[in-house]
């Protein structure tokens, strides 16, 4: 898997989402997704409540 963003303050900003080796990106959304001037960074991670039942599957939103 292979995520490519560019992050700028206008309309023309997007995450493209990539499977294996393809060119073309499985999951694609365009927008402005920088709303200030400092540098960003994508964090990524598992969070677990008590509340919520485990299960064998796994489900990462980004």
């Amino acid at each position: 898997m292979r995520l490519k963003i560019h992050c700028p303050n206008t309309a023309d900003g997007y995450p493209d989402l990539f499977l294996d080796d393809l060119d073309a990106p499985i999951a694609s959304a365009m927008g402005r997704n920088m709303h200030d001037g400092f540098q960003h960074y994508l964090k990524l991670g598992t969070y677990r409540h008590p509340d919520i039942r485990a299960t064998a599957k796994s489900i990462l939103m980004m």
